[in-house]
């Protein structure tokens, strides 16, 4: 049975600070602990990566998931996510479309699709609040990454996984830049 989910938030950062966010899956490994256990970027083009990722489907419980993941950016408006579980045939697609609302404003809407084994269908509600709950842990430590990146930004830095690093700053992750733009 194929399951649909979709989740629309809106952020009041600028589209392009949104994008280079997804953008920079370097991030991963230092923000999104709780979700992941590590993601290791295999092969890096202009635009797309192929990944090796390790998910905590049920924070905080240790259990990991192995996915490869394809991320494709095919345009400033839409990435694809093609995830497929270590030693499975099947796949699952997430789509991540962005809207300018405004200069400063950005809607994201982010679509997964999955099959789901017909014995399952009973508990398709709480596995769709379940990747709520994922989701919503996702969103609150990117949007406040995001955030920090439009203050920096705002203060005369660039922006993009190029100008700096990700590091832990009094126990929390930050990005720290290399220099000032121009």
């Amino acid at each position: 049975m194929k399951i649909q989910h979709e989740i629309t938030r809106e952020i009041n950062v600028p589209r392009e600070i949104v994008l280079e966010n997804f953008l920079d899956l370097d991030h991963i490994n230092f923000v999104h602990k709780r979700c992941y256990k590590y993601c290791n970027i295999v092969k890096k083009t202009k635009n797309y990566m192929l990944l090796d990722v390790g998910v905590y489907h049920l924070p905080p419980l240790p259990i990991v998931t192995h996915y490869t993941m394809f991320h494709e950016v095919l345009s400033e408006d839409k990435i694809v996510h093609l995830s497929k579980r270590k030693n499975s045939s099947k796949y699952i697609k997430s789509e991540v479309n962005f809207s300018k609302i405004s200069p400063d404003i950005t809607r994201i809407i982010h679509k997964h699709s999955f099959n789901l084994p017909i014995f399952f269908y009973p508990l398709k509600n709480i596995i769709l609040r379940l990747i709520d709950r994922w989701s919503n842990i996702l969103w609150q430590e990117d949007s406040e990454i995001m955030s920090q990146r439009l203050s920096l930004y705002k203060e005369g830095f660039k922006d993009g996984f190029h100008c700096g690093k990700w590091g832990i700053v009094n126990g929390k992750p930050q990005w720290q830049y290399n220099e000032r733009k121009k």
